[in-house]
């Protein structure tokens, strides 16, 4: 793990820049990059506003995770920083697609695209997603802890059980497209570290 800061890269994250790198020549993961750190930049910004502090970001091959500083009665307050990050890519997909529409850019479109689809994903509520600790936060406050968590964890299993049915008929019909599987991989994940 490279250490700057309050920042830690993980090598999986390096690994995943120098492959998209290397073999990407559409230039997605550019736009992929940045979308990820707008979305990351949505949430600190949501800290911030609320006064909130981040002691550690952290990058690995799965995404981006910052940790905060909240008390848990300041339930608006998470709730606002996690929905942030997801509502930063939705702005920037509607307004990257307006523009990439009136301009004729396909780049904009893309951008718009990508900002969609991980403000979207985002939202779902499995953890370790925005849309997860969101639903988390919630119920937590509704539910006390116990009865919270294992109500997280058994929707985010759900949804995992339908990314990863929905990913093998993707891979079948496709072939070579593991990005549903790999969405189901992430949130089986957030399930075990939910059950720790």
């Amino acid at each position: 793990m490279i250490e700057i800061g309050a920042l830690r890269i993980k090598y999986g994250f390096v690994a995943l820049l120098a492959a998209g790198f290397f073999f990407d020549s559409s230039g997605l993961m550019i736009y992929s990059l940045a979308a990820a750190i707008l979305h990351e930049i949505g949430h600190y910004g949501a800290l911030r506003l609320t006064g909130g502090s981040a002691f550690k970001l952290e990058l690995s091959l799965t995404g981006g995770v910052v940790s905060t500083d909240y008390p848990q009665e300041n339930t608006a307050a998470q709730l606002f920083m996690l929905l942030a990050g997801p509502a930063a890519n939705l702005f920037l997909a509607l307004g990257c697609g307006y523009a990439g529409n009136f301009t004729g850019s396909s780049g904009l479109s893309a951008f718009a695209g990508i900002n969609f689809v991980l403000g979207t994903f985002n939202l779902l509520p499995a953890l370790p997603l925005d849309g997860g600790q969101a639903l988390s936060c919630l119920l937590l406050r509704l539910f006390g802890e116990k009865r919270a968590r294992a109500a997280v964890a058994a929707i985010s299993a759900f949804i995992a059980a339908l990314l990863t049915v929905a990913g093998a008929i993707v891979l079948f019909n496709t072939g070579y497209n593991l990005t549903l599987l790999a969405a189901a991989a992430l949130i089986f994940v957030g399930v075990v570290r939910e059950g720790e």
